[in-house]
């Protein structure tokens, strides 16, 4: 798996160059940036300490949505709990869900939000998981910086297996392939209608493992192949009654 760190309009320099610090610290390189700060600037080179390169090659975005359009799987880090979703995974449970996916998830996207207001509902929904790291404080808050480097350091596992020895070459991205397919048919059995119904089966797609992914696409290509032979019998049923009805 390929990993990228996404800053959502990060409002410090210092945070940028730390967040740069804590990946590189654990093996990580690419950074994205959604509307930042001055992320090239002196305040921010200085916390990097040696971390320059990411910010340099830090790709920036106008939207959360343009940043994630290219990933296979989103997680969005989160230190509260939001009404709109009801799975929220720990570290540990991030890195068993993340592994279980196998080689039908290729890039994964870690989202953080604003130091303010952290991410947006909007965004949220545009998420596959959303994972917190358990806190003891009765009103829990983190750094950016703080939150990237546990969030590195939860995922480290999956840099340190590539670096000890050749890495396997992914076949595809059959966990984004699914989603879509999945929205695909609820659009021609009208459950799309029902977006609470969709929103919650789809959220609860994160869990799925490899195992799960392949099953499911071969159960979706059985759903599609019946779906098209119903339509076609409806289509033709449809033709012989107009011509029935125009005869004179």
């Amino acid at each position: 798996m390929q990993f990228t760190f996404i800053l959502v309009e990060p409002k410090l320099p210092e945070n940028v160059g730390a967040a740069a610090r804590a990946m590189k610290t654990m093996g990580f390189g690419d950074m994205r940036l959604v509307n930042p700060c001055d992320h090239l600037g002196e305040r921010a080179r200085w916390m990097a300490h040696g971390s320059n390169d990411i910010l340099e090659k830090a790709t920036v975005f106008e939207s959360f949505a343009q940043a994630t359009a290219d990933l296979d799987f989103i997680v969005g880090a989160t230190a509260r709990r939001r009404g709109i979703r009801q799975d929220y995974f720990t570290g540990d449970e991030l890195l068993h869900l993340l592994r279980s996916k196998g080689k039908t998830v290729r890039r994964v996207g870690v989202a953080f939000g604003r130091e303010d207001r952290g991410l947006l509902n909007e965004e949220i929904a545009m998420c596959d998981a959303l994972a917190s790291a358990p806190m003891s404080a009765s009103y829990p808050s983190l750094n950016l910086a703080q939150a990237v480097m546990v969030f590195a350091y939860i995922l480290s596992p999956f840099v340190l297996k590539v670096n000890r020895g050749k890495a396997r070459r992914p076949h595809g991205n059959e966990f984004r392939a699914l989603k879509n397919r999945v929205r695909a048919l609820f659009t021609r059995i009208d459950l799309h209608r029902t977006p609470n119904i969709v929103n919650r089966l789809l959220e609860r797609m994160a869990a799925l493992t490899e195992e799960d992914v392949h099953l499911l696409h071969s159960v979706c290509a059985r759903l599609e192949e019946k779906l098209t032979v119903n339509e076609r019998s409806s289509g033709r049923k449809g033709q012989e009654d107009h011509a029935r009805d125009a005869r004179p």
